[in-house]
């Protein structure tokens, strides 16, 4: 899941845990947030860019290539 999907989600699950408000609150409510929708996602891409990536078939675990009878 990229981590625009996954701001989305957030902020619909903090939406959805609440009470709608009043339509005169509405407008500050939803400024609220989409400031807490960029700030999740920028945290979530400044956590992306600092983690280490390795390079396939040499990340923890990863399996080795099984040998062809040849070798044996």
């Amino acid at each position: 899941m990229d981590n625009e999907s996954l701001a989305k989600d957030l902020v619909v699950g903090y939406v959805a845990g609440h009470t709608l408000p009043d339509k005169s609150e509405m407008p500050k409510i939803a400024e609220n947030l989409v400031e807490l929708y960029r700030i999740i996602k920028a945290e979530l891409d400044k956590a992306n860019a600092s983690a280490h990536v390795s390079p396939i078939g040499f990340a923890a675990g990863a399996i080795e290539p099984k040998s062809s009878n040849e070798d044996r």
